[in-house]
């Protein structure tokens, strides 16, 4: 019994060695190969609220490919890493009427 006990403390050892120096190098290599893992979703509600915008535009930009929608449980699902890019890359125009002064 008492080896059995040394051989299964000697294989966890081994094994959480191991997984500690393999692991980062894993995920990385998994978030380069599929960056949607890295992303962060939110559901499009939330999106519209937080950015002033109507869900009809995040649907828009998704048939143009400018954001990925997810669905899931019912929702919708928007990525925040590329909704941020783009509207940094594209800002939106603020018309004079509706700018406060």
């Amino acid at each position: 019994m008492g080896t059995d006990k040394i051989l299964a403390q000697l294989l966890e050892d081994s094994l959480q060695r191991t997984l500690r120096e393999i692991m980062p190098n894993v995920i990385k290599d998994i978030i380069s190969k599929y960056p949607l893992a890295s992303q962060e979703f939110i559901a499009i509600e939330e999106a519209a609220s937080r950015y002033h915008l109507s869900k009809r535009t995040f649907y828009n930009y998704h048939k143009r490919h400018y954001i990925t929608l997810r669905s899931t449980e019912g929702k919708t699902l928007v990525s925040i890493i590329e909704l941020e890019n783009h509207i940094k890359n594209n800002p939106i125009p603020v018309s004079a009427n509706n700018s406060k002064a």
